[in-house]
């Protein structure tokens, strides 16, 4: 075996040598025995002790670390990862870049932190499918539904899907999120708020400097925008952005350098789905940049179904929150979601309702009430979400095999019979945000089409049930 590393090594390349190292002392060959000596029980043990031994691949890992002058595998792989950052980085006078970060495309939409998470994952070199990057973030079993249709439900979910992804996958996870907008940044002068953006900056270019694309929001052309920061420049608050299928661009902190900014907005002000903070589940933060840091021991696929399912589970049983801005809202979620859901859709007027006036709870005016684009967002929880649910299940009854195997193909089943009712019933809202309002409108001002929504709704909900039935069992 090497005692030293390649010149070029790859993460890819350790994984298949580790397992090929098991192959090889499974299949009884006497050269992998050294190897295996670093390991504390083989110390002293014979060729054949060591042979004939179960070893688990763990441990195969652990071996190859020690033999490469490593004191464990994670240890290993944080070294790989470094070098090949090192390799990927651009530097000159003026100028900080990542190289290669490919241009995904993400949009303002519930699942943009999934699809901004599955560009960066993939550099990283954990790549995976967006099936399976819903279920361990937990958006493919999320479902919002907000009192008076309020706009802002898009964002909220009980869960924090970023770090879900993050931990998932064995990175570390931490955030610039300072908290919510309003009360940190308005009524500050501009060199305030700049203030208090410069500690959130700072830990932004340490992520490139180590060769880590930064997911932010907020930091470029608007509230909305959403991007993975990919460098900086020394000199001037500019970072380069890639993101909404948008190659590689620079453009100053929106607010910095920008006129077009409103006084009382940034400098860094976005929109974050989950709980990015304490006390918050969805809306706009101040200063929000995702940092994924070094990555450790990979926790495996079936540390990752585990994940997926004990947040389907808890999801479908997360409680309500309420915000007393903006009017005052409700935010359901699970089980309570499609309850709301269906009794909302009953008793909307449409379009009557959407008129006003909106009574206010004393704090603060009703912002963004009956934003019927909320239906869009809804449907397509189930349609993308569930559908991924089924995916994800069905691939992960392959993989587990036996009992555990065939509740999770029941709960896929489950997940498939809702994804079609919902195909079924609300076609018009199919695909989401695709411009055409018009049949939208009229399935909306349609009372006999409410009221068989509704009814279709709480259908849906039986086939949740079910899936969640079937997943609500001890797993291996």
């Amino acid at each position: 075996m090497a005692h030293s590393l390649p010149d070029k090594p790859s993460l890819e390349y350790l994984r298949k040598e580790a397992k090929d190292l098991l192959k090889a002392q499974q299949g009884g060959d006497r050269k992998v025995c050294d190897v295996f000596r670093n390991l504390r029980r083989f110390v002293r043990a014979s060729d054949q002790e060591i042979l004939s031994a179960a070893v688990s691949l763990n441990e195969a890992q652990f071996a190859l670390a020690m033999d490469y002058g490593f004191a464990s595998w994670p240890q290993l792989t944080a070294n790989v990862e470094a070098l090949a950052r090192q390799g990927r980085q651009r530097r000159d006078a003026q100028q900080v870049v990542v190289k290669g970060v490919p241009h995904g495309n993400f949009d303002i939409h519930w699942d943009m932190p999934v699809r901004a998470m599955e560009t960066l994952l993939r550099f990283r070199g954990a790549g995976a499918d967006l099936a399976e990057l819903l279920a361990v973030s937990g958006d493919a079993f999320s479902l919002c539904h907000a009192s008076h249709w309020q706009g802002v439900a898009y964002l909220c979910t009980p869960t924090n899907p970023v770090r879900n992804l993050a931990e998932g996958y064995g990175f570390a996870y931490s955030s610039t999120h300072a908290g919510p907008t309003g009360p940190l940044l308005f009524g500050k002068s501009r060199d305030e708020r700049m203030e208090l953006t410069r500690p959130a900056l700072a830990r932004i270019r340490a992520g490139i400097d180590a060769g880590c694309p930064v997911l932010t929001s907020g930091a470029e052309a608007h509230c909305g925008s959403c991007s993975l920061v990919v460098g900086y420049e020394k000199d001037r608050d500019w970072l380069c952005h890639v993101g909404d299928g948008r190659p590689y661009r620079w453009v100053p902190l929106r607010g910095v350098a920008s006129e077009a900014v409103q006084a009382e907005f940034g400098l860094m002000d976005g929109r974050c789905r989950g709980t990015v903070t304490p006390g918050f589940c969805g809306g706009w933060q101040a200063n929000p940049a995702y940092l994924i840091g070094e990555r450790g021991e990979d926790p495996g696929g079936y540390s990752r179904v585990r994940q997926a399912l004990r947040l389907a589970v808890e999801l479908h049983r997360a409680a309500s929150f309420q915000r007393r801005n903006w009017g005052g809202v409700v935010y359901y979620f699970g089980a309570e979601a499609y309850e709301q859901w269906a009794r909302d859709l009953e008793a909307l007027d449409y379009p009557a309702d959407l008129k006003g006036p909106y009574p206010t709870n004393g704090v603060e005016e009703a912002m963004d009430w009956y934003e019927m684009g909320n239906m869009d967002m809804q449907v397509d929880q189930i349609v993308t979400g569930r559908g991924a649910a089924v995916d994800f299940c069905r691939r992960s009854a392959d993989l587990l095999g036996g009992t555990a195997g065939q509740a999770l193909a029941c709960a896929a089943d489950a997940y498939a019979a809702e994804v079609a009712i919902a195909r079924d019933a609300f076609a018009p809202f199919i695909p989401r945000f695709d411009g055409n309002d018009g049949p939208r409108e009229a399935w909306l001002s349609d009372s006999r089409l409410r009221a068989a929504g509704a009814e279709a709704i709480r259908r849906m909900l039986e086939s949740e049930r079910l899936a969640i039935a079937a997943l609500e069992r001890p797993w291996p």
